[in-house]
């Protein structure tokens, strides 16, 4: 506010924690003086945490209204430093953020405080001694409540939650005459026109990491629209930044001012959605409002969302519960012009449960084997036989189960359906050894053909013989001898499946092909490697024919391979890659435009030249020529429609998603002798991403990027006392990483990782172990979804200097496994005893199969220091 004695110097009040000083900035500036800021009255020490300050202006002299964190209020006179009035609610909650509402006088002040519950709620300090009641409740958000903002102008108040149902988890929000600031944790400031549709006008971006955790707007002047205001940024990188936010009504970003807005679909169900889907034709192009939405919730229960509505429509029994997988397709009604949508939900233990989404009682039970089905794919048939379509189940052991599912109205004119079990696909072997996408090719006068791409990122070609091949060799066989291999099929059913007839494998990285697609002869397949390949499926050279003769019992494999043709990679970030969309029939000769468009003559070919170029002319005319296409994907936390040809963004959505990051932070805790109070200081030491760390290496094309919805799941520190500090990381993506932290640097540099375990590891521990003669042994033990404790002996590792890391990445292997659970272990807490010679670690753990398991690991201590000399055994307790 201003100063009531001199017109050029302005009273802020400053607050923070539990203090509030005044203090007085002198704007007067006379022959090139600097601003000058002074303190007026001494600090006034608070019981509770300021939340907000607010003057009263219709005082003579300086009073400050204070609004605490325990759903209280102070009027504080801020140059005598006493307090006047202390006020409380009657509901005495913890407050995350607060809002005072003042203006003439205390008594007509209004609080508006945001709880830990969710809800606002809003009373008058003012009103008198004693507790205030509470006099208006605002519900609405599943989150707490961090800011908010009131335009007085309008009524309006805004808050921002931890619900994220802005965009993401929202720190700070500002309301204007027809326009939302708000600032979140993906370190952007976003502009919104809520007079004009709810739409995102302006992005401003520039913190590096950790988001934006404060916001200021200027006010606003009658020349705003040509002035445009200021906005001031604070972000948790320590920086501070200012925008000039000039003719907001003029769009300079047309990318981030057609982003659609965010609607909230209010699922009020039992349980947490666990798989959600989209029922329809993709072919109908119908607008999300008339579209159909599933939802499956880990209690087995499957709802639908129509018309602004949720209706439960499946209710399975316990063995779909906790986990599932789920895909809908669908497919005409067989002897009817009507389609009918159909769900399909996989569970742990081998079943298939498939129903119309019309008539959920009309189902039938699958079995594909007797474990986890790891994926559902449907597959529609061509367009004269589209009144069927084929499900592919991955189950276990590399097992892929198909059945074709043909739709008919019954005598009761119900939907009934009909199953044709076909011959299963055989993966190869692998870690992650299912199917992620699958597309079958038209139809051979020989065979059929299907190209799929697995969790590992290999591309594979399957074939499967015409039907009546199949009966002429069953009846080669006789009645008595096809009985009799049906009795063994039955038995094995390895014998009966399809294995590759080529396999491009690991073509994608280790994180898997994500689609597979085929327009006229020409397949294209993406990954969340950042690539798109384009290949084919061509006649195999009949030398490797050859050699392929004697694996095949005598019979050539119709002689068929996958080849690619060239590989296509998405913009510098993008690597999470959904899809490719195909836009035209054939890509147009740059070149040759460019050439006639700039007037350049094309020189007069030779007899030989045009008959080379007529021959290459109709080798692409019966191949087929590669088609005109986008690519659909993630770039950071934005949903991505690519150019390739262009090279650029059609279209960039934001959506909500996390990266593996650390920060580091050093807390100076101390004892103030003046005040007799202790002290605490926060200093940000360093930060580290991990694909960002991918991006810094200079031979990361040989390397596989990680997977950027990679989490930290469990951190430790191993003992130690110098710089750098030496960290364990358990990561969701199946590696443990050591770091390694540095004060004086002011850095974090990943050190080694090993995906050992090849699941999500959930826990990291650390011990260090004293002989009594001097040396120090440290271990670590990590543990993961399968149950397994791990146990590291980490002495030599962690005693390399840090330069010596990157010339020895060679992983580690563990020295002992400790089966301690069924599956996933949560927690662990280790402690040693000496005992004689040696130690004795116990190792306690808790499990997601409600066991807690206390093991005992012996280490023996070598008599001379010798590398890899200690000796480790261990005994169970339950």
């Amino acid at each position: 506010r201003s100063s009531t004695t001199e017109p050029t110097s302005y009273d802020l009040a400053v607050f923070g924690g539990k203090a509030v000083r005044l203090l007085r900035l002198d704007a007067g500036l006379q022959n090139g003086d600097h601003l000058h800021l002074e303190t007026l009255g001494p600090l006034m020490e608070l019981q509770d945490w300021a939340l907000d300050v607010r003057w009263l202006s219709g005082e003579s002299h300086l009073l400050l209204a204070v609004a605490l964190a325990h759903n209280s209020a102070l009027l504080l006179d801020i140059i005598k430093g006493n307090a006047l009035v202390q006020c409380s609610c009657l509901e005495g909650c913890l407050l995350y953020s607060a809002l005072l509402l003042v203006h003439e006088s205390w008594v007509d002040s209004v609080l508006v405080g945001g709880t830990v519950f969710n809800q606002l709620v809003v009373w008058k300090p003012g009103g008198g001694g004693g507790g205030a009641p509470v006099e208006r409740r605002l519900l609405g958000h599943s989150g707490v409540i961090f800011s908010m903002s009131y335009l007085q102008q309008k009524g309006f108040l805004a808050s921002a939650s931890d619900d994220r149902s802005v965009r993401a988890r929202v720190f700070s929000v500002h309301l204007s005459p027809g326009k939302v600031f708000s600032a979140g944790e993906d370190g952007a400031c976003l502009v919104w026109d809520w007079a004009g549709g709810g739409r995102v006008v302006r992005t401003l971006k520039g913190h590096r990491a950790g988001g934006v955790r404060s916001l200021a707007v200027s006010k606003g002047t009658v020349d705003e629209p040509k002035q445009g205001r200021w906005v001031a940024t604070g972000g948790a990188d320590g920086g501070l930044r200012l925008w000039r936010v000039e003719g907001i009504e003029q769009e300079e970003n047309e990318e981030e001012a057609e982003k659609e807005t965010l609607t909230d679909l209010k699922f009020a169900g039992p349980g947490s959605p666990k798989v959600v889907c989209v029922a329809g034709d993709e072919e109908d192009n119908v607008s999300w409002t008339q579209s159909k939405f599933l939802v499956c919730t880990d209690q087995g229960r499957i709802y639908q969302h129509s018309n602004g509505q949720w209706e439960l429509i499946w209710h399975g029994p316990p063995e779909f519960q906790s986990y599932c997988v789920m895909e809908t397709v669908t497919v005409r009604v067989k002897d009817s012009s009507d389609k009918a949508d159909l769900c399909a939900v996989g569970n742990l233990s081998g079943d298939i449960h498939i129903f119309p989404i019309s008539q959920p009682q009309s189902g039938i039970l699958l079995r594909g084997g007797s474990g986890k089905i790891h994926s559902l794919i449907w597959q529609k048939g061509e367009e004269s036989f589209s009144q069927a379509a084929c499900l592919l189940a991955s189950g276990a052991d590399g097992l892929v189960y198909r059945w074709c599912i043909e739709v008919k109205l019954n005598e009761n004119c119900c939907l009934a359906l009909s199953t044709d079990p076909l011959p299963p696909f055989l993966l190869p072997p692998c870690a992650k050894r299912w199917l992620t996408a699958a597309v079958r090719l038209h139809r051979r006068a020989e065979a059929e053909l299907w190209v799929c791409g697995d969790r590992r990122g290999s591309l594979l070609l399957f074939q499967q013989r015409r039907e009546i091949e199949q009966k002429e060799d069953e009846e080669e066989t006789g009645e008595g001898m096809r009985t009799e291999r049906n009795t063994e099929e039955k038995e094995d059913v390895h014998g009966l499946a399809l294995q590759p007839l080529s396999c491009l494998f690991g073509v994608h990285g280790k994180q898997g092909v994500t689609s597979v697609c085929e327009h006229q002869g020409t397949l294209y397949s993406t990954g969340r490697d950042g690539c798109v390949r384009v290949f084919r499926v061509r006649p195999t050279p009949p030398q490797t024919r050859r050699e392929n003769t004697g694996s095949n019992h005598g019979k050539t494999a119709d002689g068929l391979q996958l080849e690619v043709l060239r590989v296509q990679r998405a913009c510098k970030g993008m690597e999470w890659l959904e899809r490719a969309l195909i836009l035209e029939t054939e890509i147009p000769n740059c070149n040759k435009e460019a050439e006639e468009r700039n007037g350049i003559a094309k020189p007069e070919l030779t007899d030989e030249e045009k008959e080379k170029e007529s021959s290459r002319d109709k080798k692409e005319e019966k191949e087929g020529r590669e088609a005109r296409f986008v690519i659909v994907g993630f770039h950071a936390v934005h949903f991505v429609v690519w150019d390739p040809v262009r090279q650029e963004r059609l279209l960039a959505v934001p959506c909500a998603g996390g990266r593996a990051q650390i920060q580091c932070y050093r807390l100076l805790i101390g004892w103030d002798g003046q005040r007799l109070v202790p002290s605490c200081q926060v200093i940000q030491v360093a930060r580290h991403r991990l694909d960002e760390q991918w991006e810094r290496r200079r031979n990361r094309h040989k390397t596989v990027k990680p997977d950027p919805e990679t989490r930290y799941m469990s951190i430790a520190a191993l003992h130690g006392e110098t710089d750098p500090v030496l960290l364990a990381l358990a990561c969701s993506d199946g590696a443990v990483r050591l770091f390694s932290i540095s004060e004086l640097k002011g850095a974090v540099e990943l050190l080694w990782e090993s995906f050992y375990h090849q699941r999500c590891v959930l826990s990291v521990a650390t011990c260090c172990l004293d002989d009594g003669k001097g040396s120090r042994y440290k271990l670590l033990l990590t543990a993961a979804t399968d149950g397994r404790i791990a146990v590291w002996d980490v002495t030599a590792a962690s005693s390399l200097p840090t330069s010596s890391w990157s010339d020895a990445r060679a992983p580690l292997m563990p020295c002992l496994i400790i089966p301690a659970h069924q599956s996933g272990v949560n927690s662990l807490a280790v402690w040693p005893e000496k005992v004689g010679q040696g130690c004795l670690v116990t190792v306690a753990s808790g499990g997601d199969d409600g066991q807690l398991t206390i093991s005992t690991v012996r280490v023996q201590y070598p008599e001379e220091e010798t590398e890899g000399s200690r000796e480790f055994s261990q005994s169970l307790e339950q």
